[in-house]
């Protein structure tokens, strides 16, 4: 017959036989990984590991900025070459605010670029980064700074370095530094309302196989000496950003002058002209242009 007691006896015999105390002030094995950053535990339960199937408001929690961030990069490794509109739409609801707006500041052949786009195109945005041949996309941050004002956190890293994996039209790791300016809103959501990415630099790594593979080959040594991107950002991107650019210019002058559709047109042209020489001006110093009737 099974005795409980007897059991117990023996789980407690090496204690009763006199085994040694753990002694104090020697480092004891974790089981967790030294990488992993610090969150509390309520935020850590409510978490769903896998992408959200509702499309709407999600458990409330509050956690670090730099954890939201790492958040977001495990939404972007979860894409799939099947998501669609519906996914990207999904993710920007998890980590932007209704109103929140995206800008990217950078210098290319023609002089530097400041563009910033709404809510409404952000996923869009994401998106494009994939359709220009990136298999993997990631934000890292190094001497990150936190302050609190007016109800919202600031993430404010100098060294941040947007990583993707390029896998056509050759496989190519570009690393993007610039400064992040985050601004999230302290609520039960912590949502991105302003993101705001200065690049200064990039760079393109090759692997060495690759190049050894093509060593008798000087046309495809000449390709693979070229750049793929401009300032870290493909063709499709930047694209994307001007046509962006223009597309909230009409829906601005739509919604506050209430223009004819031939107006609008013409004032995004000439507010897409002026932003293509540096100063993105859209968003500001609307005026009716004049044309015949």
């Amino acid at each position: 017959m099974y005795n409980p007691q007897a059991d117990a006896s023996v789980l407690r015999e090496p204690e009763e036989r006199g085994a040694s105390p753990p002694v104090p002030g020697l480092l004891q094995a974790s089981p967790e990984p030294l990488s992993q950053p610090s969150v509390p535990p309520q935020a850590m339960l409510s978490r769903d590991p896998g992408f959200p199937q509702r499309h709407g408001r999600h458990t409330p929690y509050v956690t670090q900025p730099d954890y939201r961030l790492y958040e977001l990069n495990k939404r972007l490794q979860a894409r799939t070459e099947e998501s669609d509109s519906l996914w990207w739409d999904a993710f920007a609801t998890e980590f932007f605010e209704d109103d929140a707006t995206l800008t990217l500041c950078f210098c290319l052949e023609d002089g530097p670029k400041r563009y910033t786009i709404g809510r409404t195109l952000i996923p869009r945005y994401f998106r494009s980064i994939f359709d220009g041949g990136v298999s993997e996309l990631y934000f890292t941050l190094r001497n990150s700074k936190e302050s609190f004002h007016n109800n919202a956190i600031t993430l404010d890293c100098e060294q941040c370095c947007m990583v993707s994996q390029h896998g056509k039209p050759m496989f190519i790791k570009v690393c993007t530094d610039g400064r992040l300016i985050l601004e999230f809103a302290f609520d039960d959501m912590m949502r991105i309302r302003t993101w705001h990415f200065s690049i200064r630099q990039h760079r393109e790594l090759i692997s060495r196989n690759l190049l050894a593979v093509h060593t008798q080959d000087p046309p495809m040594l000449e390709q693979l000496s070229k750049n793929i991107t401009r300032n870290g950002l493909t063709n499709i991107t930047l694209n994307y950003l001007r046509v962006s650019c223009l597309l909230d210019t009409f829906v601005l002058s739509q919604s506050i002058l209430c223009l004819r559709p031939r107006h609008r047109i013409a004032l995004a042209c000439e507010q897409v002209h002026v932003s293509s020489c540096g100063h993105c001006l859209w968003y500001c110093h609307l005026r009716t242009p004049q044309l015949a009737h």
